[in-house]
């Protein structure tokens, strides 16, 4: 399409005006038949130019270059064909670009493909046109060559003669002193010609230039302003009524209603546009493309179709240039100006399914033989390369440890490279082992004075842990997948993914081999406690006794040893204390003879839990004390703050309320910094249970409500029993009977559905007390 322009130009400038249209009406016939396609925006322009030009020439003579108008304040220009300005949510940039305009000669407006760069520019040069200033708006993206450009800007300021081909210094004597705002957009394919637009700049003082490059100039007068998505709601903030306040929904909405005028959005379709938005980052051009699809599929269908948006964000206007009419087209149009290695290393990095630290890209990727050898600097060079085009994103610029990350729909078409290359097999096994090596290294950290370090560093990298454990169930390596799995259970506990977490062992299970294996007894084990977390005692039982057998048969001793702990306390649990006794003596012992002071100071720990349980108050100090020396010498403050929540219970069941607030208070102050979600949510029903005791209800009631809202997040449908059943029992004090009958009903209906029977012999009794 260049070659064809270029000649009509050519046509054009010694008058063979007929020859130049028909140029174009073979273009548009060579789009339609091979692509599918029309013509390119600045080409269309480009014939309008020109057959403007032939009705001229048929008055009056042909157009020769104007004289320069040295004190002239502005050039007479043709008018120009309307541009697009309906803006939404872009007030705050267009109102600091104005002012910039005031002190800077030239302003780069930044961005990511579909980001709004040029609807920006056209915005800003509206505003100055407004307040009288004369410019104009040249489209460069048909501009491959830096030679081309002086003709480009000659043809757009009517300048352009037939006798010669236009120059830089044509273009500047033409503007001279007069006042002119300029906006060139789409410069990033011809970054060589910045040095001859600065020049141009020194040579006409009065001239501003905006320009509109997915990268910057890199010019000392240049000013880069960086032009960011549209703001989304906080996803950690509550539904909102005013979410049709922020602009990436309110952009939605306004392109969804020119689409299909009787849409008319409900509460729940707001919610479902809130996550498209986010989904495609805030990019006003994805928005738009996909709030196209309206007509066909609600915003809630159209959400489930956003696993993989890019194929649907497609049919943009037809008079928009092709790279606007499609993300997919917006995107390639940047990743075919990267160098081959820089291009090489953006494919790679699709291995990242969300953000990643520099020396992960270190570890993984790989520059290709072109780059053999290449040292940090230049590794670090192509990142920046890609930083600049803004195809990747620095993440907490002032963090010591850098990470970057990619726009969902830029790390779509990345991943469709990759996919497509014959390295994808080589780069998915590598990120696999690198983050089933950063697991094996910070999980143990998780029962030390490190643990919250580690289960930040875990959270921060859980989603490419997901990817390595895909990546190892595809490439059949099912036993690599299950070791990672069966370490992560305790993350997977402190931090509230327990659901997750055993979807993943059952998928990790089903996909390895059911001979008795040490790995696969470690694995049922850990998904027993996971099943314990959430109240589901049978299963966690099945498991537990699963693991143990295992552990009988190959006479592992330390696996046994864990599964009698979890047998333990799953008999406790469920009202059986003195089989649970009889379990973890049989733990202590194999604990005593491996010589492993953790496993002896947990055991210790849960036989205190069960003398609780059986009224041996002082035995139960006595052991949770020696306990809790073992954990505080090998620097555990989790296990610490477990036992001091037992002391709690221990030392409300002894009378003393105000000493078991102070425990409880303590164990959770420690298990929020730590993370534990679920640690918190028991502390807050102890604590609550407590400050009860204390005559504080309506500090006990707010407490409860905490516990359960945090229990309901965890799924855990035994502590939201224990919740109900506290504040039940909290409503009868208060004489409060519906009430109380309505949570004692909940919590014993769920404590007999799990089999939680000390729940359902305490709800019983909350009940008899309604009813006498």
């Amino acid at each position: 399409e260049m070659g064809h322009a270029s000649l009509m130009r050519l046509y054009a400038r010694v008058g063979a005006f007929s020859q130049a249209l028909a140029q174009y009406e073979a273009l548009t016939a060579l789009l339609e038949q091979q692509l599918g396609a029309e013509p390119d925006a600045a080409t269309t322009s480009l014939r309008d130019e020109i057959q403007a030009l032939a009705q001229a020439s048929q008055h009056q003579p042909p157009l020769v270059a104007a004289a320069p108008l040295p004190e002239s304040p502005a050039i007479p220009l043709t008018p120009q064909l309307p541009l697009v300005h309906d803006l939404v949510g872009r007030d705050r940039e267009l109102a600091e670009l104005a002012r910039l305009l005031e002190r800077h000669r030239l302003i780069t407006l930044v961005g990511p493909a579909g980001v709004g760069k040029t609807r920006l520019a056209e915005a800003l040069y509206l505003t100055a046109e407004a307040r009288g200033l004369p410019g104009r708006v040249i489209e460069l993206a048909a501009v491959s060559q830096t030679d081309f450009v002086p003709g480009a800007l000659a043809t757009a300021l009517g300048i352009a003669t037939p006798e010669t081909d236009p120059t830089w210094e044509t273009v500047a004597a033409h503007i001279g002193q007069s006042h002119l705002v300029l906006v060139l957009d789409n410069l990033e394919q011809i970054l060589d010609a910045a040095p001859a637009l600065a020049d141009l700049l020194r040579a006409c003082p009065r001239l501003t230039i905006v320009a509109t490059s997915r990268e910057r100039l890199r010019l000392r007068a240049e000013h880069v302003y960086h032009v960011m998505p549209l703001a989304l709601p906080d996803p950690a903030a509550p539904p909102s009524d005013a979410l049709a306040g922020y602009p990436a929904i309110d952009l939605f909405l306004q392109r969804a209603a020119n689409i299909d005028p009787s849409f008319n959005p409900q509460e729940t379709d707001l919610q479902a546009i809130a996550e498209i938005c986010a989904r495609l980052d805030g990019l006003p051009l994805a928005i738009e493309l996909a709030a196209a699809r309206i007509r066909v599929l609600r915003p809630a269908a159209l959400l489930d179709q956003m696993h993989h948006p890019l194929p649907l964000l497609t049919g943009g206007p037809r008079d928009a240039p092709a790279r606007q009419r499609t993300m997919h087209a917006a995107i390639a149009w940047s990743v075919d100006l990267l160098p081959s290695e820089t291009r090489l290393l953006f494919q790679q990095l699709a291995c990242f399914p969300a953000s990643f630290s520099l020396q992960a890209v270190l570890e993984i990727t790989d520059p290709g033989p072109e780059m053999a050898g290449a040292g940090l600097s230049m590794r670090l060079d192509l990142l920046e390369d890609l930083l600049d085009a803004n195809l990747l994103r620095r993440l907490e610029p002032g963090s010591p440890d850098p990470r970057f990350a990619m726009l969902t729909v830029i790390r779509e078409y990345a991943r469709e490279l990759l996919d497509a290359s014959a390295d994808t097999l080589r780069i998915r096994a590598r990120h696999a082992a690198v983050y089933g090596a950063l697991e094996e290294a910070q999980i143990p950290l998780l029962t030390t004075d490190r643990s919250a370090a580690a289960s930040d560093m875990l959270e921060l990298e859980h989603p490419n842990l997901r990817t390595a454990m895909t990546t190892l169930l595809e490439q059949d390596d099912g036993a690599s997948a299950l070791r990672i799995a069966a370490s992560l259970w305790r993350f997977w506990l402190l931090r509230g993914h327990i659901s997750e977490g055993r979807s993943w062992l059952a998928r990790t299970l089903q996909a390895t081999s059911t001979s008795s294996t040490a790995l696969r007894g470690t694995a049922l084990d850990a998904d027993g406690v996971l099943a314990f977390a959430q109240g589901d005692y049978v299963t966690a039982r099945g498991r537990h006794e699963a693991a143990l057998d295992i552990a009988r048969q190959l006479g592992d001793m330390a696996l046994a040893a864990r599964a009698l702990i979890n047998l333990g306390a799953v008999a406790d649990e469920q009202g059986f204390p003195r089989q649970a006794a009889e379990y973890l003596e049989e733990a202590l012992h194999a604990s005593q003879t491996l010589g492993d002071q953790r496993t002896m100071a947990v055991v210790l720990a849960n036989l205190g839990q069960v003398a609780i349980s059986l009224g041996e108050y002082a035995r139960a100090a006595d052991l949770l004390n020696e306990s809790v020396l073992i954990f505080r010498a090998l620097g555990d403050p989790h296990s610490e703050a477990a036992i001091l929540a037992n002391l709690g219970l221990l030392s409300l069941m002894a009378g003393d309320a105000s000493v078991a607030r102070h425990c409880h208070q303590e164990a959770l102050r420690v298990f929020r910094d730590l993370g534990d979600a679920s640690g918190e949510a028991t502390e807050l029903l102890n604590l609550g249970h407590a400050t009860q005791h204390l005559g504080d209800w309506d500090e006990a009631e707010a407490l409860y409500n905490q516990a359960r809202e945090r229990y309901l997040d965890l799924e855990d449908r035994s502590g939201v029993a224990f919740a109900d059943l506290h504040l039940g029992k909290l409503a009868l004090l208060r004489a409060e009977h519906d009430l109380a009958n309505a949570f004692l009903g909940c919590a014993l209906a769920a404590a007999q559905e799990i089999g939680d029977w000390v729940a359902v012999a305490e709800t019983l009794e909350g009940l008899a007390m309604l009813f006498s």
